[in-house]
């Protein structure tokens, strides 16, 4: 394992010299990644080293289920240079406790929930990730409640993620009648319904919910690297060694496979010509599932229903000030839920927003010029 350590660094060496980065942002994943400290502790030390070295500018963040963590690591990982966790909750307990249990079948809720609050006393930022389905979704106010109840509800951002499919040979199988399809309008209207569950209890959401790519598949010198040394351009195909594109060992791997994943022209060429306003939040949509549904990455993953309808509630929310002042109703997270219920993911009824003089939002939206994302304003 130090073997791999030292060629991770020295791979972070080479990309400083020869390719002139100046700042690294470093992820700290498993698996479970704090069931190795001694392992993160060498990489941070060793990073901290190159720091010293050439004046980059280097930060650490972690995901992890927060099982492990105790005062003395976080209190190790913040001195070190970990300035961001993420630690995730699958429901409130009952939910949480059938879905990630412990090798003997424990719950562990409770562990991850602890765990919380040390990172709290910590760590710089704090983030629960809530991850989301059909099954699941009407929980996540009760997330938010035991937040509060443990007096860490304000110390914390909320970050939702919906349950992708997964291939179809993975050792563990999440029922796909749970998962909404990343396409749909009703994943649209689920995040809405968690963003406004979350505002209205006064919890901070994480900007990049709901925004799955762009992503490092498509950035340079964004890699994942795996437990040998071998490099990913995409987290969720760790360990599936046909999408390997190279090691760290490697002087030079940029070419071949790596080039082939960079190489999103030919899957965004349908969307310049469809004058799709959604590509630079979108880039042809998420690899991964292109790969879980036709074998491929080179095929583009088209969620234009879903962008349609997640930008039009992500007006609805940001300027609901301004529109409530205009006659317009409060969007409320409750009116959500039934439309999830009653309509099917492919059927986009228009929204039932309108003033009393009959206007409707699109009178009030910016044209989407750019795709709408509503970043930097």
């Amino acid at each position: 394992h130090m073997r791999h350590v030292r060629g991770c660094l020295q791979w972070m060496e080479q990309r400083i010299r020869r390719d002139r980065v100046s700042a690294i942002t470093r992820g700290l994943f498993g698996g479970e990644p704090l069931l190795y400290p001694e392992l993160l502790f060498a990489i941070m030390d060793g990073v901290a080293d190159l720091r010293r070295r050439y004046g980059i500018s280097a930060e650490f963040y972690s995901s992890t289920n927060g099982t492990l963590l105790d005062h003395p690591l976080a209190a190790a990982l913040a001195e070190k240079g970990l300035t961001q966790i993420q630690i995730s909750l699958d429901g409130p307990p009952e939910i949480h406790d059938a879905r990630r249990m412990t090798k003997k079948g424990g719950a562990t809720f409770a562990q991850s929930l602890r765990g919380l609050k040390i990172a709290c006393d910590h760590i710089k930022n704090v983030t629960v990730k809530i991850n989301f389905d059909r099954q699941n979704r009407s929980s996540a106010g009760r997330i938010i409640d035991i937040l509060q109840e443990a007096e860490i509800a304000k110390r914390v951002n909320v970050k939702l993620e919906t349950i992708a499919y997964q291939m179809p040979d993975s050792r563990v199988i999440h029922d796909r009648a749970y998962v909404i399809p990343p396409q749909s309008p009703e994943l649209a209207e689920a995040y809405a319904e968690l963003t406004l569950v979350c505002k209205e209890r006064g919890i901070k959401v994480s900007r990049d919910t709901a925004h799955t790519t762009p992503c490092m598949f498509s950035s340079h010198h964004g890699v994942i690297i795996g437990p040998e040394g071998e490099i990913y351009k995409c987290i969720s195909l760790v360990g599936r060694k046909e999408f390997v594109v190279g090691t760290v060992f490697q002087e030079n791997y940029e070419g071949g496979e790596y080039a082939r994943q960079m190489d999103v022209g030919a899957r965004v060429e349908d969307c310049f010509e469809e004058k799709c306003p959604y590509v630079p939040v979108c880039a042809a949509g998420c690899s991964f599932e292109s790969i879980v549904r036709d074998g491929s990455y080179k095929e583009r993953f088209c969620t234009r229903d879903n962008l349609d309808r997640h930008h039009y509630y992500r007006h609805l929310i940001r300027h609901e000030k301004h529109l409530v002042s205009l006659g317009m109703q409060r969007l409320g997270s409750e009116e959500l839920r039934p439309a999830a219920r009653q309509r099917g993911s492919a059927d986009p009824e228009p929204l039932p927003v309108t003033t009393a003089d009959g206007l409707t939002l699109h009178d009030f939206m910016p044209p989407a010029a750019c795709g709408g994302c509503g970043r930097g304003s």
